[in-house]
């Protein structure tokens, strides 16, 4: 499988911006909070993981800190509803070996996401048809463990879970839709789910009026105090997207607030090409993002990936973004591990 580099203009931008002396993370010539578009001279095209069609990567680290992977089987058009989801196992984020399938009851299932969190594994995944679904497995050993299942929502689609700092557990899902599950979370939600709206970019030169983070895949996540909503989307003008081609770029755009439910800012791209995107934290602390490809122009298609991400704190907003290879002295510093989500 061929890669190829990432936005080769914005790298040829980058290069004069680093010649000419700007702040190393502004690097964007038009607008800072797209910054990740424009990465700089001598960044590395993505690989994937590993050779498996995959989609909707998502990434846990469990206890041990030993990670797993889940991702939507890949067809020729992208993501497409199973009968089995399949989990990967690493302990070091290089190797990856093929853990267990899990067999879903009379259903088939789609957008999977695998999570480590008060103590116990789960999975989410959207129902072919519509609606979502909860898996709490009963012991730590996924290759044996028994599991049990519940009926979430009755339509959306590609569910996730949040836990906040106070222990509340919440599903997300769709385009934003947030809802607090009750303390069984296979009980269900303990209120109706409210969409997350963001603000619109007002400016002409870089007008978006969009009120939702994306079209789809949400997921939340709290960094440095801030809740970060991130979706997937890919918009078009006049049939084309921000790189000239028809159906545009599938990115995961970003917004965040200091509050779970509203007064979310501007969506900004945090990870070109990455689609239907999660988020999770290194044995180091280290923030990563999945990946997968889902257009033309993504360094590789329909197969599982990551990206170790730069977190800039601007005063008023975080700014997360590829870390590129001079992230060592320019903000892609290890941070403290939320302590629900893995152990060592």
């Amino acid at each position: 499988m061929s890669t190829r580099p990432l936005m080769p203009l914005a790298l040829s931008i980058a290069a004069v911006i680093a010649a000419a002396g700007s702040p190393v993370f502004a690097q964007h010539p038009a607008n800072r909070e797209y910054a990740a578009l424009a990465p700089m001279a001598g960044a590395k095209p993505l690989a994937p993981l590993f050779d498996q069609p995959l989609t909707d990567t998502s990434v846990a680290v469990g206890p041990g800190g030993v990670y797993y992977l889940t991702g939507s089987a890949g067809g020729r058009e992208g993501a497409i509803f199973s009968p089995t989801i399949t989990l990967w196992r690493s302990t070091g984020m290089k190797e990856w070996s093929k853990l267990c399938e899990i067999t879903l009851d009379g259903t088939k299932g789609r957008s999977p996401e695998v999570r480590y969190l008060k103590g116990a594994f789960w999975l989410t995944y959207g129902r072919e048809g519509g609606g979502t679904d909860l898996i709490r497995f009963d012991s730590l050993d996924l290759s044996a463990s028994s599991f049990r299942s519940a009926r979430i929502t009755a339509d959306g689609e590609d569910p996730s879970l949040f836990l906040d700092d106070d222990g509340a557990l919440y599903w997300v899902m769709g385009k934003g839709q947030v809802a607090r599950l009750k303390s069984d979370p296979l009980a269900g939600l303990d209120e109706t789910p409210a969409q997350i709206e963001i603000t619109p970019q007002a400016t002409e030169l870089q007008k978006d009026p969009s009120k939702t983070v994306g079209a789809r895949g949400a997921f939340l996540e709290k960094i440095r105090g801030r809740y970060c909503l991130f979706a997937a989307d890919r918009p078009v003008r006049k049939g084309f997207g921000r790189i000239g081609t028809p159906g545009g770029a599938n990115d995961t755009y970003v917004a965040s607030s200091g509050n779970l439910y509203r007064s979310y800012g501007r969506r900004y791209i945090g990870f070109p090409h990455a689609g239907h995107s999660s988020l999770f934290q290194d044995r180091a602390g280290r923030w990563y993002a999945t990946m997968f490809g889902n257009d033309r122009t993504a360094p590789f298609r329909t197969s599982a990936g990551m990206m170790p991400l730069e977190v800039v704190d601007t005063g008023e907003d975080l700014i997360l973004k590829p870390a590129w290879p001079d992230a060592a002295t320019r903000g892609q510093q290890a941070e403290q591990p939320r302590t629900h989500e893995f152990s060592r």
